[in-house]
């Protein structure tokens, strides 16, 4: 089973406390902004790192969006430990299917799971302290794949590799 799983809430009425006549619509995440920012990495636009895996495939990345959501990324990029400028992060354990599920739920909050690929993501936005993500494939896990024939190896999975 593939489905694609969105993270992006509705638009909501919100009242505003000074003038309860008055109404502003808001919305968590705007996918206008979202389509934006992931047309941008696509087309290599205004891009300050790339992310560089083993086999050699080269993901350009904006650091600012990253670090909007990964609490790994935001360190990485952010503190005065590292010397420099991270401009290219070679993850040597991320397989590139991988790392593009990521990347979709980094850039536009939405990402395809199936049963062949949610423990990777899981693993992997846990590394990367992607805590949303990390929710919506647990979701995933409990919705449609949790059974009595995997629970054991679910939870094999869950102390060996999330330290639950």
């Amino acid at each position: 089973m593939n489905e694609t799983i969105y993270a992006v809430k509705e638009t909501k009425c919100i009242e505003d406390i000074e003038d309860p006549n008055r109404r502003r619509l808001t919305r968590e995440v705007s996918t206008h902004t979202l389509n934006g920012f992931n047309d941008l990495r696509l087309n290599v636009k205004l891009c300050d790192a790339s992310i560089l895996l083993d086999n050699g495939d080269v993901y350009p990345i904006h650091r600012s969006v990253l670090s909007g959501t990964s609490d790994y990324f935001r360190i990485l990029f952010t503190t005065t430990l590292h010397e420099g400028d991270y401009t290219e992060i070679i993850l040597k354990t991320v397989e590139s299917t991988t790392m593009e599920l990521i990347l979709q739920y980094i850039y536009m909050r939405q990402v395809d799971l199936n049963y062949d690929n949610v423990l990777d993501v899981m693993r992997t936005a846990d590394y990367f302290s992607i805590d949303g993500l990390v929710q919506l494939c647990h979701e995933y896990l409990i919705n449609y794949i949790l059974g009595p024939e995997n629970c054991v190896t679910l939870m094999q999975f869950g102390q060996y590799v999330l330290y639950v």
